[in-house]
Order: C-alpha cells, then structure tokens, then sequence
C-alpha cells in the first residue's frame, strides 16, 4: 500500500469509481493516508447488512457496555465487504487499506455531533504487520490529539481451531463451578461461556481469574504470530499490557484482539478511557457469501470532537510522493514503521508495502509509480539504522543514517 493522500484517487480512477474517492479529508484522515489507508465515503449500513450480521449476534444489544460503541461490529464489516464487491475493489492491489467515518448507531444525535468515530480495515492479509500498522496509526491520530497516558492491552485467541479447545474447556469450568456462579449470572454464562472472562462483577472474580486462559491453547503458528506483534510493539517503543481476558465475539474475531486506553483529562475518572479497539476477523467472509475467507484486520477509534483538528484539505492540492519504501526482511519491517511515522512528522509522503516480502514485487510496483527514488532498508541497515537511496534512473545510490533521512530526502524534493 501506499502512504500519501493523491495516490488514492488515482486508484479510484482505474476502476471508474469516483463517487467513493473523498476529495477532502480532514486530519485524522490525512493521517491514516499517511500512513497508507485509502479514505472512502463511509458505505451505508442497509437492511440486507443487519439480517446477515444476527447470525454473529450472541448477545442483546441493550445489555452492551457503555464503551462497546467503539467494538467493530459485523454489520459494519459487512457493508464494507458489500461495497468492497459492489464497487470492484477486489481488482486493487492488495491488501487493501481501507479508512473512512463510522456511523454511531447506537448513540443519540447529541452524543453524535460530539463524538469523531472511525473505521481502519486492512483487507487481504494475515501478515502481523497489519496488526502493527492499526495500532500505529491509531496512537499517531490519538496523540495529534493530545491524549495521553496511552497503554495497548493486547491478547489473541488464536485460529478457529485453537478458540474451539479453549471453549470446550471452558465450557467443562463453567459446568464444574456452576453452583458457585451468582444466580442472575447463570444465564448468562450458560449462553456463551466465553462471557466470563468479560464479566466485570466482582462476585466473579475469582472464579474469572482460575479459569482457562486463551492462550494456553495456541497452535505454534499462532503463538509466533503473536510474537511478532509483540516484537513490533516493543520495537515501536509501545507501552503495552497483555490482558488475558481480552477477549473478541468468537462469532466473527479471531487471533489478535486489542485496545487503548488513555487520559482524556485531569480526574480520576478521566484515566484509562477506552479509545480504541481492533481484532482480526480471518474467518468472516465465507459466513457471508463468499467463497474463501479473506484475513481482514480492523479497529475503531473514537473521542470527543477537537474544533481545530477537523480542518478540510482538499485532497488534488497535496503533492504526490516521489519517494517508495522497500523493506528486505523481518528485521528490516520492524523498523520501518518507525521510519515512515518519522517521515510523516516531517511532511514527506511515501509509498510502501510493508505486507509484501519479496524485492522484486515491491520494485515493479515502484516502476509503475515511476517515482524518483527507492527507500531501501534491509537486514544490514537495520541493524546500523541507517537506509539506502537509489535514483531509480541512474541506480546511482547512498548510504544515510537516520537521523538525517528527511534533510536528505527534502533536498530531493
């Protein structure tokens, strides 16, 4: 994907698609952009969307916690995945990076006209970048805004076949200790046992604390994908906690689940306010329709609306980037995320495929760009924090250090 603001609407050109290209964007959208998410129109939610989304419905929606606005909902992703095969995007290079408005369905108007939501979906990849690259770009829209105090509390349920041994066992807990659960709770549990380890009351406690963990039963596929989020966390310099009872609707979330919270405000009550979540959902799409499940990742943010940061850019007056980020390896992909926020803090738009492992296809992709120069950082570079620039018509190339990465690149511009 790419990381600039002109390049998605050139993608919506090609497939004669104009209606959903935003021609403005305000900052949290500019952001995303940067960051290589292509803006869209927020798709309509319609009857068809919230038939096929009760089927994932295993609780009743007046029982919902005050914070659970900001969990991404299945008819949400389902009304992107409509206007995803309605609007051809299947025909764009993937994966597809995907920003646009959420509608508060459940909120009042007053709260509506206070609230900015968003949508982040990255659609086509089970790669754990995806995981890395939501939960940066979330933390750069939330810091613009000036909360702080920010910690990610991250677990992972693992793969359809992992969430089936942690439910039988937990199931087998929840029917040994039944006699011990509240009487009013017993229904509850009863109906997905799962909800125990969501359950704030305190009369569960304990018995929420001795029950099965969701990673205890991890294939080692999943833990080494969990791993490598971790590892790109700890890369980023991301305050994060890894909560056990984190857990997603089995119905349509799957491996990692996450959320943030932060500081809105001085008092007590104002710490540690859920600002964002995100989960994958890998086994969505074929519960839809589709033919095969297609990885997805997605995450929510919302806070109360800041006057000055919903200024309108008009997307034809930003610059196309001249500038395309290569990165050679596992090492090499830890550290470029760091690098392209550092970029976009000095206005410098790039474009990048940090999903995409192989040279030769992120090269070509390049080419057809026709950009001016290559970003290149591979296993040598990382380990000396410095990156290679290559003029891509005389192949002419430098060595540069970090630290002086965007003096050197405003010179090119």
């Amino acid at each position: 994907m790419q990381i600039g603001i002109k390049p998605p609407v050139e993608k919506y050109k090609k497939i004669n698609d104009s209606a959903y290209a935003l021609r403005e964007l305000d900052k949290i959208a500019e952001i995303a952009s940067f960051f290589g998410f292509l803006p869209i129109k927020t798709p309509k939610i319609i009857k068809e969307d919230i038939f096929k989304a009760s089927v994932f419905r295993n609780g009743d929606l007046k029982n919902l916690r005050d914070e659970d606005y900001i969990i991404p909902e299945p008819e949400e992703k389902i009304a992107i995945l409509r206007t995803y095969i309605e609007h051809n995007m299947q025909a764009l290079p993937h994966p597809l990076m995907l920003y646009y408005k959420k509608p508060l369905a459940r909120l009042s108007e007053k709260k509506k006209s206070h609230l900015y939501q968003c949508g982040l979906d990255i659609i086509g990849t089970g790669n754990s970048v995806a995981e890395a690259l939501v939960i940066k770009t979330l933390l750069a829209i939330l810091s613009e805004q000036k909360f702080d105090g920010m910690i990610v509390e991250i677990n992972t349920s693992g793969d359809k076949d992992s969430i089936a041994r942690f439910e039988r066992e937990m199931s087998s807990y929840v029917r040994k200790n039944i006699a011990n659960f509240p009487a009013d709770l017993k229904p509850l549990f009863k109906k997905d046992v799962l909800e125990l380890l969501r359950c704030t009351d305190e009369r569960c406690k304990e018995l929420r604390e001795r029950a099965p963990k969701p990673m205890s039963f991890l294939s080692e596929q999943d833990i080494q994908h969990f791993k490598e989020v971790l590892e790109y966390l700890e890369t980023l310099k991301i305050p994060y906690k890894i909560n056990e009872n984190l857990i997603g609707d089995k119905t349509y979330c799957s491996q990692t689940i996450f959320e943030i919270r932060g500081n809105v405000g001085v008092t007590k009550e104002q710490e540690n306010i859920l600002l964002a979540s995100g989960c994958r959902h890998n086994y969505f799409t074929k519960k839809i329709g589709f033919k095969k499940d297609i990885p997805i990742m997605s995450a929510t943010v919302c806070f109360k609306k800041v006057p000055d940061s919903v200024y309108k850019i008009t997307i034809e007056k930003i610059k196309r980037p001249k500038f395309y980020f290569i990165q050679l390896g596992f090492r090499a992909r830890l550290k470029s995320l760091s690098i392209i926020d550092n970029l976009r803090k000095a206005h410098i738009p790039v474009y990048h495929s940090l999903t995409k492992d192989k040279f030769e296809n992120q090269l070509n992709t390049a080419k057809n760009l026709k950009l001016s120069h290559l970003i290149i950082v591979g296993q040598k570079e990382a380990l000396e924090d410095t990156v290679v620039i290559r003029h891509m018509d005389t192949r002419a190339q430098d060595t540069i250090n970090l630290d002086d990465l965007s003096h050197y690149l405003q010179k090119l511009k």
